[in-house]
């Protein structure tokens, strides 16, 4: 419960650590904290860089989205027009930063409240 727990109690002081998203897909990600600071009344965190954008959900993992992000480049491929119904399309999958500070900006001043 992340209301009882909090981060610095499971990673420590640790310069990094790994997060599990979606056992079912399975999406393991490298948490790289730089310059911990720990302000209980004031809990901020900050993205500081990345790559590419999130994948759509239950896409089946790195390996499924890969494949989809595939068969999305070649509109010949016979599974085309079904990955394209079931995603929505393609866009530009890039790495958006300032929305993803925004967001958790508003998810720390949701818990605030």
């Amino acid at each position: 419960d992340e209301s009882e727990v909090q981060l610095q109690h499971v990673a420590g002081l640790a310069a990094s650590f790994t997060y599990i998203y979606d056992f079912g897909d399975y999406w393991v990600h490298t948490i790289k904290v730089e310059k911990p600071k720990f302000i209980p009344e004031e809990p901020v965190a900050v993205c500081t860089g990345g790559k590419g954008a999130s994948p759509w959900e239950d896409c089946g993992g790195a390996y499924g989205f890969d494949e989809m992000m595939g068969i999305l480049a070649d509109p010949e491929h016979e599974q085309y027009e079904e990955i394209l119904d079931w995603s929505g399309g393609i866009e530009e999958r890039e790495f958006d930063q300032d929305f993803i500070n925004i967001r958790l900006s508003q998810l720390f001043k949701k818990r605030k409240n």
